[in-house]
């Protein structure tokens, strides 16, 4: 984008009303939340949502976000945590 189309698109912005909605909590039922270091998202509301839909709310995890969680480890170098 060129440094007038930018300006051009500023102005034409201006037009309209915002409202500082402050800071995101929830976006499209997925949760964020922020630190000073990192932004997390989590899907648990979402993915509860969807198991209460469909019937199995109640049925028992497996191992396969275990292994997972294992993989990511491994190729970030231990670094981090996926929620």
């Amino acid at each position: 984008m060129k440094i007038l189309e930018i300006s051009e698109l500023k102005l034409y912005v201006q037009k309209f009303q915002t409202k500082d909605l402050r800071q995101l909590r929830y976006f499209l039922d997925i949760k964020v939340a922020r630190s000073k270091k990192q932004i997390i998202f989590s899907q648990r509301k979402y993915v509860l949502k969807i198991l209460s839909e469909v019937g199995m709310l109640g049925y028992k995890k497996s191992g396969f976000a275990n292994v997972c969680q294992l993989q990511a480890a491994a190729i970030l170098g231990g670094r981090g945590a996926f929620r």
